[in-house]
């Protein structure tokens, strides 16, 4: 009855087709308004859905984060403590290879020196070795 009432009142309800087209206009705003309430409660439905949704991804995102935190601390804890113990296994060594390159260096250079100490006054005494003499003064050492 309100919608023939308001199609009526309308400039041009006086005919009956233009009477016809005001209900007819009237319950397509109706349909409309139920088709949009409908959406709405849809819609709203699908919000809730994905916020509860949203709240276990994001709790499911936490876990797996903390976890993979946790074990990335004790990879490191683990990795710290290999390096630790290469560490105190490392630096005597390097200090002991340094030693000994340092003593292997003395003993070349001391057995340079002697070789050359003996090498010098026998490619005086004997000339014909000169040349062994400079390529190698250990085996003219050993020659003579």
């Amino acid at each position: 009855v309100f919608y023939i009432e308001k199609a009526m009142s309308s400039p041009s309800g006086s005919t009956p087709s233009a009477l016809l087209k005001g209900i007819s206009d009237q319950v397509d705003n109706l349909n409309i308004k139920g088709q949009v309430s409908k959406t709405r409660e849809a819609l709203q439905g699908t919000v809730t859905s994905l916020e509860s949704h949203r709240d276990g991804i994001v709790m499911q995102i936490e876990d797996h984060v903390g976890s993979a935190n946790s074990v990335l601390k004790e990879n490191v804890k683990g990795w710290m403590a290999t390096v630790r113990e290469y560490r105190s296994v490392a630096y005597p060594a390097i200090i002991g290879i340094t030693s000994l390159a340092s003593v292997r260096f003395g003993l070349r250079a001391l057995t340079r020196n002697t070789a050359l100490a003996v090498v010098l006054p026998a490619g005086i005494l004997y000339p014909d070795k000169v040349f062994e003499v400079s390529r190698c003064p250990l085996r003219a050492c050993l020659c003579i």
